[in-house]
């Protein structure tokens, strides 16, 4: 099986209207708790799908629709997707709340500006900032989706370029063999790929219909693209990419 993500559940709840302020922090201390282990799959390139799949899309679609060089990888994580994006020519910042994570960035890849902050947080300084805007496997960790995608809305140029990855929803519940999974269904999981050792800490996946995040995108951008990759024996994708230009 090639570089396939594996998740364990742990426990499952509802993701309340009025969320909990200390939800983001709880996952940001999730991150910070698996950084070893995500690092030595990367360093060792055992995350395949990573390698094989995620970052030649993105690179094709940032050269397909000409984005600008100046590129926001928001929720960058250890940095790896910047710095594959850096040695394209891009001008890259790298923001995360994963204070460890950032650490390690910064440690590990020179020449990319990385930032210890959250995607709201960061628009304030950043208003029209960015030709282009970067989510890799993000959104289903963010807890305001709709806030989130009006704060990306607002870093980015007009006319500017927004591409997102994340885990196929309905593979993703028929891989586990759920019933109908309630959109903001909060599970948490051990995170593993197919050849690596699985992480210390589970880390929160929130469920929401690829219905649910075009709905919310709509409101500020245009749906140019999309992609399905890493399918499995039965032709099922994995992971969905979205392209999105801003109105």
């Amino acid at each position: 099986m090639k570089g396939t993500y594996k998740y364990y559940e742990m426990a499952t709840t509802l993701l309340p209207k009025c969320v909990h302020s200390n939800m983001e922090e709880e996952i940001s201390v999730e991150w910070d708790n698996n950084v070893a282990e995500r690092a030595f799959e990367l360093d060792n390139g055992l995350d395949s799908t990573y390698y094989s799949d995620l970052l030649p899309t993105i690179s094709g679609v940032l050269a397909l629709y000409k984005s600008g060089r100046k590129v926001l990888d928001a929720g960058c994580g250890l940095g790896f997707l910047g710095a594959s994006l850096l040695s394209e020519g891009y001008t890259v910042t790298g923001i995360d709340f994963s204070k460890k994570s950032i650490e390690y960035a910064k440690n590990r890849h020179k020449g990319i500006l990385f930032l210890d902050t959250s995607i709201k947080r960061h628009t304030k300084e950043s208003m029209g900032k960015y030709d282009t805007c970067v989510l890799n496997m993000v959104f289903h960790n963010i807890v305001n989706l709709s806030e989130t995608i009006a704060a990306i809305s607002e870093m980015l140029k007009p006319n500017g370029l927004l591409v997102y990855s994340i885990p196929h929803p309905y593979v993703w519940y028929k891989k586990h063999q759920q019933a109908y999974i309630n959109n903001n269904q909060i599970k948490k999981f051990i995170f593993k790929v197919s050849k690596g050792i699985g992480h210390s800490s589970p880390i929160t996946y929130i469920h929401r219909e690829l219905s649910v995040y075009n709905r919310e995108l709509r409101r500020f951008f245009d749906i140019v693209d999309e992609y399905e990759l890493n399918r499995n024996k039965k032709g099922e994708p994995a992971t969905w990419i979205g392209v999105c230009r801003k109105k």
